[in-house]
């Protein structure tokens, strides 16, 4: 007879990696049997050729191999900047601010006139106001983008005014526009048109999904299709997107602003997309544009972008950096009367994020 405790202990049984597994099984074959099949490059060519789609091809095949340059070539007597942010969140009470700062690597085969910049590059401060039944913790979503997009202007800007004639190009990490700092991107990017600064924004995440849906295939993401198709040292033809819509904001983006993008995939499949503005592409040519960013991916080992990853190392915040900035609020707080005893969740309350 099964005592009550072995009954309890085997109703309470967590399951088996093996179960796990079989379900997964499950799962996959139901999805293989489905009806359901990528759209072919062709098709995808014709959708979008068609007149009124939003987004157009604008090279005639929608797969292309990259070519191998030589970065040391392509970039002879040219600076390349890498312009990247991080931020401390801290959210105690009643102190709530975002602390975001910008840093800035630099590739240069000059010999004069060498760009030469320390860093941390800029620091913006911020404080979150939660107002009405607007959700805290979307407003520290919201702030803590807008803070790091604020560095990152504020920083192309002023090294666009104080060395434009030792920069031959900036390379942003994350797309164009973006839901909460499309309108930061927009005045950043006319500065760099007026001072004929051309700008690459290089995406990690790619969470697009307008030539899927433009496709009817609902669900899918645009990552999805061309992770399929793209092999190694590959890309997509380049795509001039019409209609900057961001849900339910319309960026109103003058022409010569309007993103032209490819996707890449790298030597050792991590897939990017890359976008430029229009008066870039204009200007420098799907070969010229495709030069500067393989030229980028070869210095990063073929894999990810050379000064994206130096310009985050360069801004992250230390793990000493953050323990001085918390210990330094807190002082702040207790100065400003904020003296209580230890209650139920205060210890969330001043975590740091």
């Amino acid at each position: 007879m099964t005592s009550a405790s072995e009954s309890l202990a085997m109703a309470i049984r967590a399951p088996s990696l093996t179960d796990v597994v079989r379900r997964l099984e499950e799962l996959l074959e139901g999805s293989l049997k489905s009806d359901f099949t990528l759209p072919s490059p062709d098709e995808v060519m014709e959708v979008l050729s068609r007149e009124g789609s939003y987004v157009v091809p604008l090279e005639d095949s929608l797969i292309k191999p990259c070519r191998l340059v030589r970065p040391h070539v392509v970039l002879q007597n040219k600076t390349l900047v890498g312009i990247d942010s991080s931020a401390f969140v801290f959210k105690g009470h009643p102190i709530r601010l975002v602390v975001a700062r910008s840093a800035v690597s630099v590739y240069s085969q000059r010999r004069l006139r060498v760009l030469r910049v320390r860093n941390p590059y800029l620091y913006v401060v911020e404080v979150v106001q939660a107002s009405g039944a607007d959700d805290l913790e979307e407003e520290f979503v919201r702030t803590e983008s807008r803070a790091m997009a604020l560095a990152e202007s504020r920083t192309a800007i002023d090294l666009a005014s104080r060395a434009r004639r030792e920069i031959d190009a900036v390379f942003f990490d994350g797309p164009m526009y973006s839901r909460h700092t499309h309108d930061i991107s927009l005045e950043t990017l006319k500065e760099l048109q007026q001072r004929e600064l051309p700008s690459v924004h290089v995406v990690k995440n790619c969470s697009a999904s307008r030539i899927m849906s433009l496709c009817g295939c609902l669900g899918l993401l645009d990552s999805d299709f061309f992770s399929y198709y793209l092999r190694p040292g590959f890309r997509s033809c380049f795509f001039l997107w019409k209609s900057v819509v961001l849900g339910d904001i319309t960026v109103d983006a003058p022409s010569d602003l309007l993103p032209v993008y490819a996707y890449f995939m790298t030597w050792s499949r991590h897939l990017l997309r890359v976008e430029v503005p229009r008066w870039v592409f204009e200007a420098l040519g799907p070969e010229g544009v495709e030069a500067l960013v393989i030229s980028d991916l070869l210095l990063g080992g073929r894999s990810a972008s050379y000064l994206i990853s130096r310009a985050d190392r360069l801004a992250r915040f230390s793990e000493r950096e953050r323990s001085m900035l918390e210990f330094t609020l807190r002082i702040l707080a207790r100065r400003l009367g904020f003296v209580s005893p230890e209650f139920f969740n205060q210890t969330r309350w001043w975590s740091v994020g």
